[in-house]
C-alpha cells in the first residue's frame, strides 16, 4: 500500500527551526497513520539524521518533550538516505500539472545607441578643432598610427602604443564632453563620486585633449557636491587674539551657565559670569534664567561698575538679553562698546567658556545630594580669584589689588619679613602697581603668542574678500523641518559677502557679514559668520552650460506650490495697456536661464526683494549691491592628459572659430496656465 499525507505549516509551526520541522513531519505521518503503524515495527527512511538524534537526545523542551512521548509508542528505525541519492524528495510538492503559471522564455535584449547622439558626434567632429583634421583623415581611407573610424563614424584612441582598449574621442564643439562627464557623475547610479572615481570612468571609455582639467574643473563647480561633500582641508581662519586691555576692569567678557534645573531654594536657576580680560578676575553671581536686561544691568552696575566704574567694551555671544534695544541705547549713552561673537563661534569669548569649564569642574566637587550650588558661589569666587592664571603668572587678586590675599598661614609668619603684606608708601605702591600691571601685560603678550602659534598648526588662511559667493555650514540651522537632519545638505547657499566685520579688518578679517536669502532674514538669522563656517563657491559656469541641473521641488504655502525667489535681477514696464512692471527673477535651485519675469502680484512673498532692488536700482547701485556680477571664468587649465594633442598626429591647418551658442530665457512649464 502506498499512501501519502500533504499538511500545510500553521503560522506558528512556521517560525520552528528546521530540525523541529523534519520531526514534526514524522509525528504527523504518526498520528495519521496510527491505526497502520501502532504494535507494527516499521522504517522511517528520512535525508535528515535529526529525527535519530532527537530520539537520544537529552534535553528536550516542553514541545519536544510531548513528540517524544507521541513517538515512544511507536516501534520504528530510522534509515538515513543520502541527499544525493534522493533526487524526487519533493515530486509531490513539485508536480508540473499543478503549476497553474505560464512560463516564459527571456527573449536576447538589443540595446541600440539613439542615432541623434551618433549623428551629434559625426556633425561636431567635423567643426572641433582637436579632431577635425583626423575624422577627414580616417574618412578618407588613410590611416594614423593609434586612431581608427569605426562602422558607426565615431574617431576611437587606441594608446600610444595602440594596444589599448579603444576610447572615444570626443569633440570639443556642442555639449557632449559636458555629457560623457555627466554620465559617470551626476546620474543616481553613479553616486557624484570624488575627482578620481570619476575620472577613472569616464577615461575607460572617452578621451580629448586635457580631459583630467575639464573633469576637475566641472566637478569643483558640481552645486549638488558643493552643499554636500564635507571639506577636507584645515579649519579656515587663524587665531587672531583680542587686543590686550590697558588696564585693570577696562574690557570684561560675561556669559550665562543655564539653565541649571531643578531651580534652588532662592530661585537661582543660572549662574551670570563676567570675567575681567586684563587681571582674569571673575564675579559668579547667581541669578534667574528668564531674567530681563533691565535685570542683567542691574547686576552689573552692583557687582561690577559699583566697585571698577564703568567698562570701555563688553564681549558676550548673541545671548538675545545682551542684544536687545535697552542693552544697546544704555551703552550708547555711557559711550561703552559691545562686541558680540559671531553666530555659532564660541570661540570670539573663549575667555568665558573656559572659565564656565572652570566653574563647573569646581561646583561638582562641592555640591552635594541637596544641589544647593548657589550657596557655593562665593567660596568659588574667592578659590578662582586666588589660584595663579597661567596667563599673566600671577592670581587675579593681586594683580588687581597688589597683594596676595591673606590666609591662615600669614598670622604664623613674622609681618616684617614680608613687605607685600604691610601698608608701603605711597611712592613705592604706585611703583609697585605699574610693575605688576606692566609685568601681566607683559605675560598676556606672551600667553597670546603661545596660544595663536599652538592654534595655528591646525587652521589655515582663507581665501575669502567681499564680493565673493561663499556657502555657510548648516549644522546649526533649521533650514528643512521635512528632512531628517542627518541626511540634509551640509552647506547652504550661495550668499555674496557683503563686509568685513571686527577691528581685524584691515589686516586679514575672519569674520563677515552675507547677504542671506529673504527666508533666513525674516527668520531673524544673524548674518555675521567666521571663517571656519563658511566654503567657496563656485557658480555654474558657460564651459558646462549643458549640466543636468538638480531642481529642487516646490514649497506648499496654504495648499499651492510656491517657488524660492534667490534675487532680483532686472526689471522692466511692458508693453501692454494698461503698463505694468515686471522683474526678472532668479530662482533659488534653478539654472541662470530659467529665469523668469514675474508681475509683481506674483511675488508676495519676496516683497523684502523686490523692495531691496528697487531702492538699489533709484540709488544707482543696483550692480554693485545686487548679486547679478558676470559669471566667473572657468577655472584655468593645469594638468595635461596622457593622450597626445591632435597636432601631434597630423598637421593642423587654420582654425576656425564655431558659433558660440546663444542662452535663451525660456519661462518654466509651471507657468504656463
Amino acid at each position: 500500500m502506498i499512501a501519502f499525507y500533504p499538511r500545510q505549516l500553521l503560522p506558528a509551526e512556521i517560525n520552528y527551526i528546521a530540525d523541529e520541522r523534519e520531526v514534526l513531519a514524522v509525528v504527523y505521518a504518526t498520528r495519521h497513520w496510527r491505526h497502520y503503524l501502532h504494535g507494527a515495527p516499521f522504517t522511517v527512511r528520512t535525508d535528515n539524521s535529526v529525527v535519530q538524534a532527537f530520539l537520544t537526545k537529552p534535553k528536550l523542551s516542553p514541545r519536544q518533550a510531548r513528540w517524544w512521548c507521541d513517538l515512544s509508542e511507536f516501534s520504528f528505525t530510522t534509515q538515513l538516505i543520502k541527499g544525493e541519492t534522493n533526487r524526487v524528495a519533493d515530486a509531490l510538492s513539485r508536480r508540473p500539472d499543478h503549476n497553474q503559471e505560464p512560463i516564459h522564455l527571456a527573449a536576447i535584449s538589443i540595446t541600440n545607441v539613439d542615432k541623434s547622439v551618433i549623428d551629434a558626434y559625426r556633425t561636431q567632429y567635423r567643426h572641433c578643432p582637436d579632431y577635425r583634421v583626423i575624422h577627414a583623415t580616417l574618412r578618407s581611407g588613410k590611416t594614423i598610427p593609434s586612431y581608427s573610424l569605426g562602422e558607426n563614424g565615431l574617431v576611437y584612441w587606441h594608446g600610444r602604443s595602440g594596444q589599448l582598449e579603444p576610447r572615444i574621442c570626443v569633440p570639443s564643439t556642442g555639449q557632449l564632453r559636458v555629457q560623457a562627464v555627466a554620465e559617470f557623475h551626476d546620474q543616481a547610479a553613479t553616486g557624484h563620486m570624488g575627482f578620481h572615481k570619476t575620472l577613472t570612468r569616464v577615461c575607460r571609455l572617452y578621451v580629448w585633449p586635457k580631459s583630467k582639467d575639464f573633469v576637475k574643473a566641472y566637478m569643483q563647480e558640481c552645486p549638488t557636491c558643493q552643499e554636500v561633500n564635507s571639506a577636507n582641508h584645515l579649519p579656515y581662519g587663524l587665531l587672531q587674539p583680542l587686543p590686550i586691555p590697558e588696564g585693570r576692569w577696562q574690557s570684561i567678557s560675561m556669559d550665562f551657565i543655564s539653565p541649571l534645573r531643578p531651580p534652588t531654594q532662592r530661585g537661582h536657576d543660572a549662574i551670570l559670569v563676567v570675567v575681567d580680560r586684563f587681571t582674569k578676575g571673575t564675579r559668579f553671581i547667581p541669578c534667574r534664567y528668564r531674567i530681563s536686561a533691565r535685570k542683567i544691568v542691574d547686576i552689573v552696575f552692583d557687582r561690577v561698575v559699583r566697585d571698577h566704574s564703568l567698562p570701555q567694551s563688553i564681549i558676550s555671544d548673541r545671548d538675545p538679553r545682551f542684544t536687545s534695544t535697552f542693552w544697546r541705547r544704555l551703552h550708547e549713552v555711557y559711550g561703552s562698546q559691545l562686541r558680540f561673537s559671531s553666530s555659532y563661534h564660541p570661540q570670539t569669548d573663549g575667555q568665558t567658556e573656559v572659565t564656565n569649564k572652570t566653574l563647573g569642574n569646581i561646583l561638582r566637587k562641592f555640591v552635594r545630594d541637596d544641589q544647593q550650588w548657589d550657596l557655593h558661589l562665593a567660596h568659588m569666587e574667592i578659590a578662582y580669584n586666588h589660584a595663579v592664571s597661567p596667563a599673566t603668572g600671577m592670581s587675579p587678586f593681586y594683580c588687581d589689588l597688589g597683594y596676595h590675599p591673606r590666609v591662615r598661614a600669614d598670622f604664623l609668619r613674622p609681618l616684617r619679613l614680608y613687605p607685600d603684606t604691610r601698608c608701603p608708601a605711597l611712592d613705592d605702591w604706585i611703583a609697585h602697581m605699574a610693575a605688576t600691571m606692566k609685568c601681566a601685560h607683559e605675560s598676556l603678550a606672551d600667553s597670546q603668542t603661545r596660544m595663536a602659534a599652538r592654534a595655528n598648526r591646525s587652521r589655515m588662511d582663507h581665501p575669502f574678500k567681499v564680493g565673493d559667493d561663499v556657502l555657510v555650514d548648516a549644522r546649526h540651522l533649521q533650514l528643512e523641518a521635512d528632512m531628517l537632519r542627518k541626511f540634509r545638505r551640509r552647506f547652504f547657499g550661495p550668499c555674496r559677502i557683503l563686509q568685513a566685520v571686527g577691528s581685524d579688518t584691515a589686516a586679514s578679517p575672519v569674520r563677515f557679514r552675507l547677504k542671506l536669502p529673504d527666508y533666513l532674514r525674516q527668520a531673524r538669522v544673524h548674518d555675521v559668520y567666521h571663517v571656519s563656517l563658511l566654503r567657496p563657491y563656485r557658480r555654474p559656469s558657460e564651459r558646462f552650460a549643458g549640466r543636468p541641473y538638480e531642481r529642487p521641488p516646490p514649497i506648499m504655502v496654504d495648499g499651492h506650490e510656491e517657488f524660492v525667489v534667490s534675487d532680483i535681477v532686472s526689471r522692466r514696464v511692458t508693453d501692454d495697456t494698461p503698463p505694468r512692471i515686471e522683474y526678472l527673477v532668479r530662482w533659488k535651485g534653478y539654472p541662470d536661464e530659467e529665469a523668469t519675469w514675474e508681475p509683481l502680484e506674483h511675488l508676495q512673498h519676496a516683497r523684502i526683494l523686490v523692495l531691496a532692488y528697487d531702492r538699489a536700482r533709484r540709488a544707482g547701485t543696483s550692480a554693485s549691491t545686487q548679486p547679478t556680477d558676470p559669471l566667473p571664468p572657468p577655472p584655468a587649465e593645469e594638468i595635461a592628459e596622457d593622450e597626445p594633442a591632435p597636432s601631434e598626429a597630423v598637421p593642423q591647418p587654420q582654425m576656425v572659430a564655431s558659433e558660440r551658442q546663444q542662452r535663451t530665457h525660456r519661462r518654466p512649464s509651471r507657468y504656463d496656465d
